[in-house]
């Protein structure tokens, strides 16, 4: 049984509010798997943010997201009860799917971040970045518009050049069309 925040779902997708996990699935047999989605592991809203659901609230197996809002680099992490891992280990796509040396220690420099939520917001780039109060974004996407995406001078015209990389076209448009 899969449940996956509606954040990661397109909104065609959706027929109403996300249903609870059934606590009677692992009596059946079935092991309730939580999407998390974007997976954080303090709750966003000290922050003024909307809340998302922690990594501690997703039951007996979640799943995440290790860029995203946890801020680390891109991966995703399984995690759940210890002997729900120890099967998901045991199977032979683990090898081909597990994280190289570098990446683990990026991840691990961020979890340790999280050890200390008062200051994460400070020490962690993307928390500060969303957390900022929104004058202070406001003004800094006022800052940063490009003076190109500014609105111009009636008459003005629009000049696009030849992206690098792509070959030119050396026969005359009728021959080969969507060339010039």
């Amino acid at each position: 049984m899969l449940k996956v925040h509606q954040v990661e779902l397109p909104d065609r997708w959706l027929l109403g509010p996300a249903p609870q996990l059934s606590p009677a699935a692992p009596d059946a047999g079935v092991v309730p798997l939580n999407n998390l989605g974007v997976g954080t592991v303090v709750d966003l809203s000290r922050w003024g943010l909307r809340r998302e659901p922690t990594v501690a609230e997703g039951g007996d197996l979640a799943t995440f997201s290790g860029d995203k809002l946890l801020g680390g680099p891109q991966a995703g992490f399984i995690v759940g009860h210890r002997d729900l891992i120890a099967q998901i280990n045991r199977n032979p796509l683990k090898q081909a799917l597990r994280l190289d040396k570098i990446r683990i220690a990026a991840l691990q420099a961020t979890l340790r971040l999280c050890r200390d939520p008062d200051r994460l917001a400070n020490r962690l780039a993307v928390l500060q970045m969303l957390a900022r109060p929104q004058p202070d974004i406001a003004a800094q996407a006022k800052r940063r518009r490009s003076p190109r995406l500014r609105p111009s001078a009636q008459g003005a015209t629009l000049r696009l050049r030849q992206p690098a990389g792509r070959a030119r076209c050396r026969r005359p448009r009728s021959r080969r069309p969507g060339c010039g």
